[in-house]
């Protein structure tokens, strides 16, 4: 990653790169929609005579992004399958500079061709975030050279591990762990080092995804609980002495365990993942502030940032063309394959509901109306406070089969049934949704008792069975130590009972299954009152 780009001058006053990186804050919903249009109009040009638009855009090229909704048709990353590979890049719009990849069903991966236009957008973009992260009001800019990084990012060609190099190029930033060297090494091994380097160096800046986040600050205090022998071995320097002895006395004086914000007070703690929401309570607890919180896919960038007040997220109208699909129109289309189905854009999004995200790329990257496989949530039309005048949304889980534990693993049907099988148990009467247990999110297996003979060790079995069919679940314990798997064993029958219930009810045959994977509150609520003779 040597290539030369537009890195910042570390002098350039706050003002002018406020205005560079985040000034997308100041549009209207009418300014967002013409950047849009803007810039799709740009991709359609790519695309309009090349292979890949052949291939996506149909007969009919479209000029705007009116024809794009009306004329062409959503798409899932299975379309683009056959045609994705390093052997096939002549038929993108642009010739990858680089490709990326991200977990996906039973193990295997999504690969994404990245352009060095949408590499360097992508890193512009990651600049406002650490603005916006250490910032108390508009046009605040507290970035300074050498601010120290505490990352734990995952090895390219992982996206974020790609972002983390992006940065660097643009902005003086010094890792506590130089990326080269850190990603060569194992997450214990990684985390251990960065570790013993901020207490001699400090910490300004903390990245990473939220999971990791969660088990480091819960490593450091189990080592304080255990007398802070372990901590104790690593510091070599005066500075580490001081700092850690300063932050056992603190600690101690409150009567806990020592935490990370005993040891360091960062600008800005900054993380991503599906289990932000439900893990924001205790990393403010660990770190001693709100974390910053930024909503991101491999496929198509970082999407939506918080502002300085850290609440709503603000889509970013530069990173990908977004479309969204209500969840009615999402119902039509589950009903009948064949349905067409309506999206709306920004100007006609409504508070409190929630929409499944589609996109098209920009900057040559492939995708065309793509199903992220995400939802948001609306919750307000913009946000008083900072003046923001655009919706503000909040990442609200996947809208696909996929179930996301801790950012590691997607866990699919296909999954749950193989580990099924591997341990001897054949029902075909089962659902599973991952829930939040005591602040901690779970996966819990509700599964109908049979001549199989559910033993009290299922759980167990189970999860060392999904280990062995997926090396994303098996990472949760090796690497974290995270057992999500919960099992609830149904009296046979209740499935049965639950599906004549809905026939006296007048639903249809499709309603009256329950869907396997993520079944909603009021479906597990009727199971297991079923299953308790309710």
């Amino acid at each position: 990653m040597n290539s030369p780009v537009g890195r910042l001058d570390c002098d350039e006053r706050g003002g002018r790169m406020w205005e560079r990186y985040c000034s997308f804050l100041d549009l209207s919903v009418e300014g967002f929609i013409a950047r849009q249009e803007e810039l799709l109009q740009q991709q359609l040009r790519l695309l309009v005579g090349s292979p890949w638009g052949d291939l996506f855009l149909g007969k009919r090229a479209p000029r705007d992004a009116a024809e794009l909704r009306s004329q062409v048709p959503l798409t899932t990353y299975q379309d683009y399958l056959p045609y994705l590979g390093k052997d096939r890049e002549n038929l993108l719009p642009v010739r990858p500079y680089l490709w990326a990849h991200t977990s996906d069903r039973c193990g295997s991966f999504k690969w994404v061709p990245y352009t060095r236009q949408a590499y360097d957008s992508l890193a512009d973009i990651s600049i406002a975030c650490f603005i916006l992260a250490c910032a108390s009001k508009k046009g605040e800019v507290n970035l300074r050279k050498g601010d120290r990084i505490l990352y734990n990012l995952p090895p390219r060609p992982y996206m974020s591990g790609f972002i983390g190099f992006g940065i660097l190029e643009r902005f003086p930033f010094r890792p506590i762990i130089p990326l080269e060297i850190a990603e060569s090494m194992d997450f214990k091994e990684r985390t251990k080092a960065s570790f013993r380097e901020a207490l001699t160096s400090g910490v300004d800046f903390v990245a990473s995804m939220t999971s990791v986040l969660v088990k480091v600050g819960e490593d450091l205090t189990e080592r304080a609980n255990n007398g802070g022998g372990k901590l104790g071995k690593v510091v070599t320097q005066p500075g580490a002495l001081g700092r850690l002895l300063k932050a056992k006395l603190q600690s101690g004086i409150e009567g806990r365990g020592m935490l990370p914000k005993d040891l360091w007070s960062p600008k800005a703690v900054m993380c991503w993942g599906i289990d932000t929401e439900v893990f924001r309570d205790r990393l403010n607890r660990h770190w001693g502030q709100v974390p910053y919180e930024v909503y991101a896919c491999t496929e198509a960038g970082i999407i939506a940032m918080q502002a300085w007040n850290r609440r709503g997220q603000t889509l970013v109208p530069h990173a990908v063309f977004l479309e969204f699909l209500a969840e009615n129109e999402r119902v039509k289309v589950q009903q009948e394959p064949s349905y067409t189905p309506s999206t709306v854009l920004i100007d006609e999004l409504q508070p409190g509901q929630r929409y499944e995200l589609v996109i098209t790329s920009f900057h040559g990257m492939p995708f065309v109306r793509y199903r992220v496989g995400h939802f948001v949530r609306v919750m307000d039309r913009d946000d008083h406070e900072t003046g923001v005048r655009l919706p503000q949304v909040t990442f609200d889980g996947r809208a696909d089969d996929l179930i996301d534990i801790a950012g590691f693993t997607r866990i699919d049907e296909k999954t749950i049934w193989r580990a099924l099988v591997r341990c001897g148990i054949n029902c075909a009467d089962w659902v599973v949704r991952k829930e939040e247990q005591t602040g901690t999110p779970v996966l819990h297996l509700y599964l109908e008792d049979g001549p199989f003979q559910v033993g009290p060790g299922i759980a167990r079995q189970l999860h060392d069975s999904l280990a062995a069919i997926d090396p994303f679940y098996r990472d949760l314990d090796r690497l974290l130590g995270i057992d999500p798997l919960r099992v609830t064993v149904l009296k046979k029958g209740t499935f049965k009972s639950y599906y004549e219930e809905k026939r006296k009810q007048g639903l249809g045959l499709l309603e009256c299954v329950p869907s396997k994977m993520g079944p909603p509150d009021e479906t597990v609520w009727d199971l297991k009152r079923l299953s308790s003779g309710g």
